[in-house]
């Protein structure tokens, strides 16, 4: 997996640069995706192919983009996107490429009035749901909207001033955008390769 945004992850493993494990590792892949390929050109898609290709030889390439699907809360109620539940919005994360989330929510629509970026993998207190309750009022939005590994950190359908992760406290609906992977190119060749391994697992 390849993401278009920030493809070979400043060129180090972690935690100086990105990279779970050394490009070369390419080289033993039977497919490469790309991932959010549509928020880069097809020049920039083509340069990340021609350079994934020196590692990886005759891997089959694809290109996927992550589609919003739909709203959710915490409780687990859905809101369609067609028509956007809320269009004035404020949003937050605490993920690797907050540049990709925020990419995003404005493919949706959605007017984004004020965005706070949190460390990857951040764990919420008290004092960030103070903040960003704070924050919110002072915005005055329709709602806020983080990923969904934030909601699972944060258990509340609102935030607001005095809130906390031990319930529903604030004034300002919370959702967590529903992402799904829809593949712009290379779905051919892919099925092919799935087919052939069902196939083998099949046989007697």
């Amino acid at each position: 997996m390849i993401d278009a945004l920030g493809p070979f992850g400043y060129g180090h493993l972690l935690p100086r640069g990105l990279l779970r494990e050394p490009i070369a590792g390419l080289g033993r892949a039977d497919a490469v995706v790309l991932t959010r390929a549509d928020a880069v050109s097809s020049e920039v898609r083509e340069q990340i192919h021609s350079q994934v290709s020196a590692w990886s030889g005759d891997a089959t390439w694809i290109e996927v983009a992550h589609q919003p699907i739909a709203l959710r809360n915490h409780t687990g109620q859905q809101k369609s996107l067609d028509p956007l539940p809320a269009n004035r919005i404020a949003a937050f994360c605490g993920i690797g490429n907050p540049a990709g989330f925020r990419h995003s929510l404005t493919a949706c629509g959605f007017e984004i009035v004020g965005f706070r970026e949190f460390p990857d993998h951040h764990a919420y207190d008290r004092k960030d749901l103070e903040s960003l309750g704070t924050w919110l009022q002072e915005l005055n939005v329709d709602a806020v909207i983080c990923t969904h590994k934030d909601l699972v950190k944060i258990a509340t359908d609102s935030i607001g001033p005095g809130s906390t992760a031990a319930g529903p406290t604030g004034n300002c609906p919370l959702w967590a955008l529903q992402i799904g992977i829809g593949i712009l190119d290379g779905a051919e060749q892919l099925e092919a390769q799935l087919s052939a391994l069902v196939e083998a697992i099949e046989q007697p």
